[in-house]
Parts: structure tokens; C-alpha cells; sequence
């Protein structure tokens, strides 16, 4: 961009001096850890209302400073606001900006929650100008300033805000404190003409630092407020917000006066409920889906000071966060009348995870504490998939491949050639779940020349798609987008997700049911490796990604695909030269997903060198090798074909366990083998091409050794598919003691004509 001419130039400082156009230093900061956004800023000018025209703050999202020469129809702050809201990274943000006229007569400081920091100084800012971006720990940070006496105003305030103990509003006091030790705005301590004739000015307060000045700072759960042009961009109810506009020449110094309603604010805060401070324990952090279990939140309010707080009478209540199932609710709240509380919740009956905000209201001020606590409902143990079969009506052509259905199970899109040249997007339909899909027909918009498609991902209204392949001529797989109005229109132009794209190989995208969440692999670091990327909302940019460490290893792990609301995630996973498998990650009761081995079941000797399963109640859906070229194949969940009389057998009275294997008609008189194993979310126990819902161990050399205690552990299966086996244990047997007081799994693998049955695991916990 032409830079402005001296003259001209000249011509707007002379100008400047009697307009309130030019804002002087700022400090903008969040901390990624406690959601706090903090913008705080003061300015040489008289009769202005400084908090009205620069700054930026939105709760739980990010702040900015929009300075120097104000932009006084407010376009470009909405912009930053909007901009924010989007999750746009503040680099970008700042591209935007730049398409300003007056973009070198601007200084911004922008920072988002995304830890994401930018500071720009245009090369018409009056001197001295300039700012700096940094990180330390949870602080992210851009401070800037122009018409400064000296660059100490804007290094000090950095080494104060890193520096000073205690909490984000202390730091940031002190480094208010510290710009203005340095002189501040130079046209208030040395000069109206050149601010920075006297270099660095350390008479403050008597050699005023400015006039009037801000300081806002939001906590999670502060109401955000519009954004406009009238009353600006920080118009929300805050945590802390200082005023100090249309102060005169004689007025008093605005960062003494700054702190001093500080220190009376804070002192305000004292025997009142904190935020951060305050304490909330769940009674169980993790519990079965559907237990009716009554869950315990036990909350311990201290005050800004880390005091706790003594007496009662608050109102207690939660609220979800925008990523919670969305499951528990309030049964009841006792107040102990002694700054405890115990919020009981009813919690919920399926899959999934809770995320739930505290809220304190002391009759002062409703406050939201933080973090939010997660409830993690979990599923029953993964059943097995067997009796693998092509989806009736979906196999047309020679390649039909990564099936995706609907929630409601009966609408399919899938990659098909059709038995053309190339593979497009098409779309089939049934009337109920057991009836065979119609005839598939092309998806308007998403028959691209020269694609080659890897994998997509649809919404349940069908007017979005998150989808992935590679162009021609591109060489590498990318994420792209597209959507439409109505399912009767087009989809629009695909685009790239140029902020998760990599160009190093990224596909497999599949979106969470509230579509703030993607999954995806990439090759971004080595090999496949599986992601998660969050947005702020289904119409924002997403986050810069984070790898599932614990998922992704030496071999390519591809196409995840979350399951049971969040709480299983499926994926493929193979090495170099061996066929991929289904394998799937659990959310134990704290941290993220850790490998749980191979999928139970029978279906990986079909499995394709790409795969992306999709779970619709109780069935699995997958692209195979047989019995054409690629199919689309459904396997069945196993879920009673196992049963055990009893949970618990004790060696000193004795006692017998029997077990029921139905293994159904299609396995009348084929083998079995009943084997027991580890319990708990290891890998599972591999047998040629079927995987069996139980881990390896002493127990299993055991089960297959024909011991009199195992009866009937192998043998056929009667015509009907069925069997009888028994666990017969005497009184007082002798056993080692490490094989007692604990829990054992069994499950029966069963085998006809070269086709394998595994059933579903059973738990038997074996008591002194």
C-alpha cells in the first residue's frame, strides 16, 4: 500500500492535534487457562471517551485495540469484533484490515482464546510507535502504543504484565503502572509536538501519563454486548470494568486514579464468591449411561483473595456449555451455611458428555466458575460385528465405497463410479430400516471432473458437507466444504478448509452432532496421524488443530469417526503393507481417548486400504474387498449371543456359572471355543481375521487347556446355533491367590465353512 506523502502527513498531525483521533498505549491479554480477556488502554486527550473508541472485548472469545487514528464510523472494530466471533485467526483479521485506506495510520493490538496474537504498527503512527506480541505460560499478550516518550512505555508494561505476581487484573495493573512510569503519551510529559523530544519521562504521576484511560477485563460467562459505532465494541457487563472518559487537562493523573478504583474494586471482592478460586468436585467424574445414578457436584467458594467463604444464602444453580450433551439436571441444591454447597444432579441416559457451568449469584453479581466440570456417561462394553454383508441395493458399480448414513439410518451417500470412468457423490433412499435402499442417483454440485474423492461427511439436513480427495493435477488430499439452501438446490462450489489444510495430506473429516468439533487424519507430521479441530460456532473457522497423541503411533491411522456421542472413536489403523482395521478409542474417565485395541468382531478380513465405518444403531458400515471389487458391507452387533447365569463365583463356598452361546442358525453345528481373558478397554484378542472382545492373558491359556472347572469350554453348536458351557468351581479349591479377587471376561469364537462368529463378552469376577 502507497504510504502517505510528508505533506500530507503533515498535514494530519497538525490536524491530530485538535481531533480525537490519536489513542496511545495498550495492552491486550488473555489467559488460555481461566477464559479471561483483558483490554486496557489510556490516551492523551481531553473530553474523550477513550473505552468508546478503541477497544475490542468479547467473554470467552478475545479482545483487541483498535488506535492512532480512529477509525470514527467504527468499521473497522466491528470488523475485528465479527472477525473474532468467526474464530478467525488475528493474523488474517489484520489482512482484512489492511484493505483500509488508512491502514498506515492505524495501530492495532489484537489476541484470541486460540492463544493467537498479533500487534501492527502502520508506518504513519506518530513516534514514538511500535509493540510487541509474546507468550509466558497461559498469557498471550500484544501491547502497542504510538506518541510515546520512549519504547521503555511499552517494554516495561511487558516485563511488568510477565513479572508481577497474583492474578491477570494485578499484572495487568502493574503494567499500566509501569507504562506510565516511562511517561506514557509524550504529548501529556514532554511535548504536544514531538511527543518524544524527552525521551523516557520518570517524574509520574507529577509529569502526567495521559488524561483518560480504560481498563476491561471479562471472565467466562460475562454477557458479550453489541458491537457498534454509536456506544463501540465493549459494551458487555464485565468482570471488571474502570471508565475514566472526558476527563480534562486538570483532572487527576488517570492511572493514579486507575488504581486507586482498583484497589476500592477489589476490595469489593473480598467475602465474595471467585471464579477461579472457588472449587467444584464432582462426586464421580466418569458413570454408566443411564445408571439413575444421582450425581454430587460439592462446591467450595473462596473469595479473590483464596479465602474461603464462611456463610451461605447464594443461589446456586448450572448451565451447559455450548459443547455439553446437554444430559444433567438440577434435583437438588443444599446450601451447608458455611460457603459449601452440594448440587445434586439426575444424571443422563445415553452416551456422551456433560459440560457444565457453576453458577454462584451472592445477590452482588452472578458469577460463572470456572473451569466447567465434565460428567462422562459411558457406554456398555463393545459389542462384536458379525455376519458381514453387502447393503442391498447400494453395490451397482464396480466400486462403491465409504458409506455415510443419516441419523435416521435411511438416507446413504457413498462413493460409486456407477460403472462410469470416475467416482462421484450419490445419494439413496429407503422407506424403513429393513428395506433394501433405492436406486443411488447423482448428488447436484458434488460431480467434480478430474476429483479423486477420499471420504465425506454430510449434515443431517443434507445442506452441508465436509468432504476430502485430490484435485487434479494437485498431487495431495485436502479438506474442502461446500453447502446449500434447500436440498432441492445445488451445492455450492466446493472450498478448501485453508485453515486446517496442511497441503502435506489431510482428509477423512467427520463433524460432531453439534458440528463444533472436527476429526480428520493428516500426514502433517510423518504419517497418519489422527485430529481434532474446535470451532466457536457451525458458522466459524476452526482452531488450529491438536493431534490425539495416544492415538496415532508409527503406523497410518485414517478416517476417525466419533461414536456414542463423543465417547468411542472408530478409525483405521495399519502399517505399510498390511490391511488396514477398524480400531476404536475410548474417553476414559479423564483425558482424552486412549486406543482400546482392534473393533470386536469378524469384519476386518474385509476392510479395504481406505476405510470409513459409520455406526447407525446397532449396525457398522464399511467399504470391502469382497465379494466384488469394493462393496459397502453392514455388519450386525453381537449383543446377547453371550449369557452368564451369575456376575461372581467365590472359591471358598464354591458354585457353577453358566453360560448360554447362540451363535444363531447360520452356525448350526459349526466349532466353538469359550475363552476367558482381561477385562477392561485393552486390545483385543485377535484370532486370523476376527478379533474377540477380551485381552490375552494367563486366563486364556487356561480356558483352552480342557481343565474339569471349564465343562464344555469347546465343542459344536446344536442345528439351532446354539450351546451350553459351565464354570463349576468346589468348595475350597485351590487356586493361586493372584488369580483371585478379580474380573474375568469370557467370550465363544465359533467357526463354519471358513465364516467366524465372536460373540459379545461377559463378565464373571472370581472372590476368594
Amino acid at each position: 500500500m502507497r504510504a502517505f506523502s510528508r505533506p500530507l502527513a503533515l498535514l494530519l498531525a497538525l490536524l491530530l492535534l485538535v481531533a480525537p483521533a490519536w489513542a496511545t498505549w495498550s495492552i491486550v491479554v488473555v489467559n488460555t487457562a481461566t477464559g479471561e480477556v483483558c483490554v486496557a488502554s489510556a490516551t492523551c486527550l481531553t473530553g474523550f471517551n477513550l473505552k468508546v473508541w478503541t477497544p475490542v472485548l468479547i467473554p470467552e472469545v478475545g479482545g483487541g485495540a483498535a488506535q492512532s487514528f480512529v477509525d470514527s464510523v467504527g468499521t473497522n472494530r466491528m470488523l475485528i469484533y465479527d472477525q473474532l466471533l468467526l474464530g478467525n485467526d488475528p493474523q488474517e483479521i489484520l489482512v482484512l484490515l489492511s484493505s483500509d485506506g488508512l491502514f498506515q495510520s492505524r495501530q492495532y493490538g489484537i489476541v484470541d482464546l486460540a492463544g493467537r496474537p498479533v500487534s501492527f504498527t502502520g508506518t504513519n503512527d506518530g513516534p514514538w510507535a511500535g509493540g510487541v506480541t509474546g507468550q509466558v505460560g497461559t498469557l498471550v499478550y500484544a501491547i502497542q502504543g504510538n506518541v510515546l516518550t520512549c519504547p521503555s512505555v511499552v517494554t516495561d508494561a511487558e516485563l511488568a504484565l510477565i513479572s508481577t505476581p497474583g492474578d491477570l487484573s494485578q499484572k495487568v495493573m502493574a503494567a499500566m503502572e509501569a507504562a506510565a512510569a516511562q511517561g506514557g503519551d509524550g504529548r501529556c510529559s514532554c511535548d504536544t509536538i514531538q511527543p518524544d523530544r524527552c525521551g523516557c519521562v520518570t517524574t509520574w504521576p507529577a509529569a502526567r501519563s495521559a488524561y483518560v484511560a480504560y481498563f476491561l477485563l471479562s471472565r467466562p460467562g460475562d454477557a458479550r454486548g453489541p458491537c457498534d459505532a454509536t456506544r463501540g465494541c465493549a459494551q458487555g457487563d464485565y468482570y471488571l470494568d474502570i471508565n475514566l472518559p472526558n476527563r480534562g487537562a486538570g483532572g487527576p493523573e488517570p492511572i493514579v486514579e486507575m488504581r486507586q478504583r482498583y484497589d476500592l474494586w477489589r476490595a469489593g471482592q473480598i467475602d465474595r464468591p471467585d471464579a477461579l478460586l472457588s472449587q467444584v468436585q464432582a462426586s464421580v467424574p466418569a458413570l454408566p449411561a443411564g445408571s439413575g445414578q444421582i450425581v454430587t457436584l460439592k462446591v467450595d467458594l473462596s473469595d479473590v483473595d483464596a479465602t474461603p467463604l464462611s456463610s451461605g444464602g447464594a443461589t446456586v444453580s448450572i448451565q451447559h456449555d455450548a459443547r455439553s450433551s446437554g444430559q444433567a439436571s438440577v434435583y437438588q441444591v443444599i446450601d451447608n451455611q458455611d460457603g459449601t454447597y452440594e448440587v445434586e444432579l439426575n444424571s443422563g441416559a445415553v452416551p456422551g458428555v456433560d459440560r457444565i457451568r457453576v453458577i454462584v449469584d451472592d445477590g452482588v453479581r452472578p458469577v460463572t466458575l470456572w473451569p466447567p466440570v465434565e460428567l462422562r456417561y459411558t457406554p456398555p462394553a463393545q459389542l462384536p460385528y458379525d455376519n458381514p454383508e453387502p447393503v442391498p441395493g447400494l453395490n451397482a458399480g464396480r466400486s462403491d465405497s465409504q458409506p455415510f448414513l443419516l441419523p435416521d439410518g435411511l438416507t446413504a451417500y457413498l462413493l460409486s463410479d456407477r460403472g462410469l470412468d470416475h467416482v462421484r457423490v450419490m445419494r439413496a433412499t429407503r422407506a424403513s430400516a429393513g428395506d433394501p435402499f433405492g436406486a443411488a442417483v447423482d448428488v447436484p454440485g458434488l460431480d467434480i471432473p478430474g476429483f479423486a474423492w477420499s471420504d465425506l461427511w454430510v449434515s443431517a439436513d443434507e445442506l452441508r458437507v465436509v468432504f476430502s480427495g485430490t484435485e487434479s493435477g494437485a498431487g495431495v488430499e485436502r479438506l474442502y466444504r461446500s453447502q446449500r439452501t434447500s436440498t432441492a438446490l445445488r451445492f455450492d462450489a466446493p472450498l478448501p478448509v485453508a485453515e486446517l489444510n496442511s497441503d502435506l495430506n489431510d482428509g477423512g473429516p467427520w463433524l460432531s452432532a453439534d458440528e463444533l468439533t472436527l476429526y480428520f487424519h493428516s500426514a502433517r507430521d510423518g504419517g497418519f496421524d489422527l485430529w481434532r479441530a474446535e470451532r466457536l460456532s457451525p458458522e466459524a473457522f476452526w482452531f488450529p488443530p491438536v493431534k490425539l497423541a495416544d492415538l496415532s503411533g508409527a503406523d497410518d491411522e485414517q478416517f476417525p469417526a466419533p461414536v456414542d456421542g463423543g465417547t468411542r472413536l472408530l478409525y483405521a489403523l495399519g502399517a505399510p503393507g498390511v490391511p488396514l482395521g477398524i480400531h476404536y478409542g475410548v474417553l476414559p474417565a479423564e483425558g482424552d481417548f486412549t486406543s482400546a485395541g482392534p473393533l470386536p468382531g469378524v469384519m476386518h478380513a474385509l476392510v479395504t486400504s481406505e476405510v470409513a465405518a459409520t455406526v447407525v444403531g446397532d449396525e457398522l458400515w464399511y467399504s470391502s474387498l469382497q465379494p466384488s471389487e469394493a462393496d459397502v458391507v453392514r455388519a450386525r452387533a453381537s449383543a446377547s449371543s453371550l449369557r452368564a447365569s451369575a456376575t461372581q463365583i467365590s472359591v471358598a463356598a464354591g458354585g457353577r456359572v453358566d453360560f448360554l452361546l447362540e451363535a444363531g442358525v447360520p452356525f448350526g453345528g459349526a466349532r466353538y471355543s469359550l475363552l476367558a481373558g482381561g477385562s477392561g478397554p485393552t486390545p483385543g484378542l485377535a484370532y486370523n481375521a476376527a478379533v474377540l472382545p477380551l485381552a490375552f492373558d494367563a486366563a486364556t491359556v487356561l480356558s483352552q487347556r480342557g481343565l474339569p472347572e471349564l465343562q464344555n469350554f469347546s465343542g459344536n453348536l446344536n442345528f439351532a446355533g446354539r450351546s451350553f458351557a459351565a464354570l463349576v468351581i468346589a468348595a475350597g479349591s485351590q487356586i493361586k491367590a493372584e488369580l483371585l479377587d478379580r474380573d474375568y471376561l469370557f467370550a465363544f469364537l465359533a467357526s463354519n465353512s471358513g465364516h467366524l462368529f465372536v460373540s459379545n463378552s461377559v463378565s464373571v469376577r472370581l472372590l476368594p
